[in-house]
């Protein structure tokens, strides 16, 4: 039990915070490339990165994970085929995402961005995201941590319920970080931000799950034991015939359908978006 508990805290400190920084652009001109793009954050976002790093960081360049992608190929993406990165640099009009850091071998690889997002990872303040330039910030909320499926199959491995102590912690974070961003934008000159609310995305979304096409919001498309969510997903796993109805790939990543999703509201959106959608951010 005090293994679960330490993995679960490992969880909720990881996905804290995620950012994804666009450098400053020019004024529109067409044709226009895309502005610079740097990510950073956590498993969520990770594209490969710990691909290259040693035991004990966790891993998922090995089936299932990437089922889904072009090619079937196992890249290192927590989850079954393209994560939001992925979603915001095609919508942005780059063919693919940034690069892993830890894959670069020549400047070239550098010119229009970096994902410098691992897996586990969390908050410091060594990436303090405004003082070595970006002007334009992108941040995320936590989503509904409580019921993701690792929480449901430890705490509520009967009734598949959530964890509102968890949710609220995830609201309460959520607001705190809505007024600073609010607070930071007259105080830093040419700052700019979009912030957003993955937890009422969430929220809209299981609720109107069917009018999005999910069918099971409890179990892990991919894991094992009570809710395919009591381990992570590997070649040995539980997995699901039908991806895209799944609200979570494994027991605590969405799926490709729902990092598509809430990457096209928060791109062209205008709800749980504030003070404006990322193509406004990126355009202004």
């Amino acid at each position: 039990m005090q293994m679960k508990q330490m993995k679960m805290k490992s969880y909720f400190t990881g996905t804290i915070l995620l950012f994804i920084i666009v450098s400053p652009s020019v004024a529109i001109v067409t044709p226009s490339p895309p502005p610079f793009f740097y990510v950073f954050g956590d498993s969520l976002f990770d594209v490969g990165n710990n691909n290259y790093l040693q035991y004990p960081a966790p891993k998922a360049n090995f089936p299932f994970n990437g089922i889904d992608y072009p090619g079937n190929i196992s890249t290192g993406r927590f989850g079954n085929g393209y994560i939001g990165p992925d979603y915001v640099a095609m919508f942005m009009g780059y063919p693919q995402s940034p690069p892993p850091y830890l894959s670069i071998i020549n400047e070239y690889q550098t010119s229009r961005g970096i994902n410098f997002a691992s897996g586990g990872s969390g908050i410091l303040n060594s990436t303090a995201l405004y003082n070595s330039g970006a002007r334009k910030i992108i941040v995320l909320g936590t989503a509904k941590t409580g019921c993701i499926p690792f929480i449901r199959s430890l705490l509520f491995p009967i009734s598949g319920g959530c964890s509102e102590d968890l949710n609220n912690l995830s609201i309460q974070f959520k607001n705190e970080t809505r007024a600073l961003l609010q607070n930071l934008t007259p105080k830093l000159s040419g700052f700019r931000y979009v912030f957003i609310d993955t937890y009422e995305m969430d929220s809209l979304i299981r609720a109107n799950a069917h009018q999005y096409g999910f069918t099971d919001l409890t179990n892990a498309c991919c894991g094992i034991g009570r809710f395919n969510g009591q381990a992570p997903c590997t070649p040995i796993s539980n997995l699901c015939s039908n991806r895209d109805n799944h609200y979570s790939w494994d027991p605590v990543h969405p799926t490709q359908a729902v990092a598509r999703l809430v990457s096209n509201m928060s791109y062209y959106g205008l709800l749980h978006v504030f003070p404006m959608n990322i193509q406004q951010l990126v355009n202004a």
